[in-house]
């Protein structure tokens, strides 16, 4: 892996990480508009704003591989967050963040090229998923209330949304390496333009309902609508192909921790008050993880945590990689 193909890849899943942490909020900034309506408000802006970019490349659109974007279309996007809102709106963000929080574990594991790079993960993976009981299970006091009735329903709800997820992400790595033509950008928009279609279902069901209407159209609702199709949904769609263009499954995967820690840093702002004990430590654990992770699938050598920061504390990392 080269050094620039590393240190563009990071920057995108950086970017990306933290605004894919946002949609973990909205059915809290949006609490009386239906699931149904944030998916599909979001996705039709997605859907539209795609249209806008594609114009330029609409000869070639035909060539595309349209059954796969509709595929990533619902696995990746409309269906994946409608499974994540549900699963906010029926056991809060904190236990829909846990069950998150292990997705870059399960990624990375699948997406490994062979035996050897699993077990190079063993290590930063249980780092990660410490980070993840400290920060939330042992730490939080977000599960406090909620009844196991919900809580169930919401774990069930949230795993469907990691296994759909998942499989996108792996499934579309495997179509970029394969596909040279589709620039992330490009790729992006045939997606995009897949999920507006997608997301036409979820509309018509939340505009059937009179007081629905009312609640979308209000100025703050579509601000907030936009903002998702644009940020999240768009922005971080092209950082997302960006880095699956650039790094190996088991690399980007690593960086997935990063979407946990954002949404964490945000709950502490959102609920006014400072992580306690147990996630001051878990959070800067999965900072740890993900970037021994990243270290360790970028040079294909097994290291400890302390010999692989200071490789880079010493600027070494360039010779780790042989470049």
């Amino acid at each position: 892996m080269e050094r620039r193909d590393l240190a563009v890849g990071v920057a995108a899943m950086t970017v990306t990480t933290a605004l894919w942490a946002t949609v973990y909020f909205a059915p809290l900034l949006l609490p009386d508009v239906p699931s149904t309506a944030v998916a599909g408000g979001r996705y039709l802006v997605l859907g539209l704003v795609s249209v806008a970019m594609g114009w330029r490349f609409r000869r070639e659109l035909h060539r595309m591989p349209w059954a796969k974007a509709f595929q990533y279309a619902i696995t990746g996007f409309v269906g994946y967050f409608l499974l994540l809102t549900l699963a906010v709106r029926v056991a809060g963000p904190t236990l829909t963040v846990v069950v998150m929080g292990a997705g870059p574990v399960v990624y990375s594991a699948l997406g490994a090229r062979d035996r050897d790079e699993r077990r190079r993960l063993i290590g930063p993976g249980i780092v990660i998923l410490s980070g993840v009981l400290l920060s939330e299970l042992v730490g939080a006091t977000g599960l406090h209330g909620i009844g196991w009735g919900p809580a169930l329903l919401g774990l069930a709800l949230a795993l469907g949304a990691l296994t759909s997820w998942n499989w996108f992400g792996l499934d579309n790595a495997r179509l970029l390496a394969s596909r040279p033509d589709l620039t992330p950008r490009r790729w992006t928009t045939v997606v995009g333009i897949a999920t507006g279609v997608v997301s036409l279902p979820l509309v018509a069901l939340a505009l059937a309902g009179s007081g629905d209407v009312a609640t979308i159209a209000d100025p703050r609702t579509a601000l907030i609508l936009v903002g998702l199709g644009i940020g999240p949904a768009l922005i971080g769609s092209i950082g997302w192909n960006t880095a699956s263009r650039r790094l190996s499954p088991a690399t980007a995967g690593q960086l997935i921790v990063l979407e946990p820690v954002f949404a964490l840093t945000y709950a502490a702002i959102w609920n006014g008050h400072a992580p306690t004990g147990p996630a001051l430590v878990g959070q800067p654990l999965l900072v740890v993880g993900a970037s021994w992770g990243v270290l360790v699938t970028a040079t294909g050598r097994s290291m400890s945590p302390a010999g692989a920061f200071r490789a880079v504390g010493r600027r070494r990392l360039a010779a780790a990689l042989d470049i």
